[in-house]
């Protein structure tokens, strides 16, 4: 019986500390607001995701398909976006195109998602240094790079990264790694 207790109240003490580590590097469980659909279908609203918000410990390189989680002046809560272009890249969107360089991204992650043209035009625009150019999945839903209202995001903006979907109502994406 000893050796149980032992044993329950070492998980225990390994489990909490664990979680204050994490906490302490900056993982946190965020739940994505219903209603708040500019990254579905890859994250949507209701979903939960492990994230790690620090941007001492986010020791990735930031680069073209990566989602981030971002401040902006508009708006008190985090944002999630897709970085599409980073400083130096010529970007233009035509239709439900998005050319960086010359080239046509291939997006699977829009899923079916379209882009409605008059919406999401973009003329060519070369990224300055030390800027990035997001949007979300659910084109047709959110307000990103596309729009002056929003415009360009500086790197230092950028707090930290979705890891991993915790809970959706979409059972296939559970455990799903994103990018």
């Amino acid at each position: 019986m000893k050796k149980g207790l032992r044993i329950l109240a070492i998980a225990i003490i390994a489990i909490i500390s664990l979680a204050v580590a994490l906490r302490v590097i900056g993982f946190r469980s965020m739940r994505y607001e219903q209603g708040k659909d500019s990254m579905s279908p890859t994250i949507a609203g209701g979903d939960i995701c492990l994230s790690i918000i620090n941007k001492q410990y986010l020791s990735v390189e930031l680069k073209p398909g990566m989602i981030v989680l971002l401040r902006h002046k508009n708006y008190s809560h985090l944002l999630t976006k897709r970085i599409i272009a980073l400083g130096g890249d010529l970007v233009q969107i035509q239709g439900s195109s998005t050319v960086v360089n010359g080239l046509t991204l291939d997006e699977p992650y829009l899923g079916t998602a379209s882009m409605t043209k008059e919406l999401g035009d973009v003329k060519k625009i070369r990224i300055p240094p030390d800027k990035l150019f997001v949007m979300g999945d659910n084109r047709d839903n959110s307000m990103d790079s596309r729009f002056s209202q929003f415009g360009l995001i500086d790197v230092n903006q950028v707090v930290g990264k979705p890891l991993l979907v915790l809970w959706s109502q979409d059972k296939k994406k559970i455990g799903k790694w994103l990018q």
